[in-house]
């Protein structure tokens, strides 16, 4: 038996065990952060963690026998049977690098065998490793005391239609870490690229114990107005700080001085 655990930015999602005839997988269910019971891997799962982690456990399995026999041979650039290429970081690394791809699957060699798959996005970092070989991963960065832990559930406090100065609403979704009892610091995001599609990005910030504010800018998505770039994004975001700040009560703890700090800064800098 093979067992590899699957993380997200630090984050321990899944483990998987690839038997002689089965492969049994036991993930976490990040809304209420507890696992679920093991179960057998389906196809389905297989296809699901591709489009959400970049990482397809049972292609790598497949293929498997192929990694171990082409990180061995003496190149430092080499292409698989199916046509991805990878090239060795360095001379001495360890780390062989797909080239090519959108998304690429990177992959650790220890003593010619891989031991992990590593596939980078702009806000993720994801890794499927081996039991043990955490420390040859970005894994290991995420073992600080100064990092917080990932100890809560993800939950939508709602959707907001923030008013601006001229009464054009913006829709804002508000998530908070389930379960925090204390005020925490919020990471405040605006985008003309829909809310809907980064709200995956930001939840290990969530389970990090951080609320997260994710705003459709002006004429996009759910937002009223029209769009016109960089044309109103001060004031905007003056409004959106200032709306943080009044509304508070509303947000119960999910709020924090810093929004005050930033609204004012806004301001007494003239920007607005």
């Amino acid at each position: 038996m093979e067992r590899y655990l699957l993380y997200r930015s630090g984050i321990h999602d899944a483990t998987i065990e690839f038997e002689a005839d089965k492969i049994l997988y036991r993930e976490r269910d990040i809304i209420e952060n507890k696992w679920l019971d093991t179960r057998q891997f389906p196809k389905e799962k297989a296809t699901e963690w591709e489009e959400y982690y970049h990482i397809n456990p049972l292609s790598i399995w497949r293929n498997f026998s192929e990694y171990k026999d082409i990180f061995r041979r003496d190149s430092d650039r080499v292409t698989t049977s199916w046509g991805d290429i990878y090239s060795k970081e360095n001379k001495h690394s360890q780390l062989w690098v797909q080239r090519k791809k959108k998304f690429p699957l990177d992959v650790v060699v220890n003593g010619g065998e891989p031991v992990a798959f590593i596939s980078v996005s702009r806000e993720v970092c994801n890794v499927f490793v081996k039991a043990g070989y955490e420390n040859h991963t970005p894994v290991e960065y995420w073992k600080n005391d100064l990092i917080s832990e990932a100890k809560y559930g993800v939950e939508l406090h709602g959707t907001f239609m923030v008013p601006m100065r001229d009464n054009v609403r913006l829709a804002t979704d508000v998530w908070i870490p389930k379960g925090a009892s204390k005020p925490r610091p919020v990471i405040f995001v605006r985008t003309p690229y829909g809310k809907n599609s980064y709200k995956n990005a930001y939840v290990q910030f969530i389970q990090r114990g951080y609320g997260v504010v994710i705003q459709d800018t002006r004429g996009r998505e759910e937002s009223e107005g029209k769009w016109i770039p960089m044309a109103y994004e001060m004031e905007d975001g003056d409004d959106s700080l200032k709306w943080n700040t009044y509304n508070s009560s509303s947000l119960k703890y999910l709020f924090y001085k810093g929004f005050k700090q930033w609204s004012r800064l806004v301001t007494k800098l003239g920007w607005c």
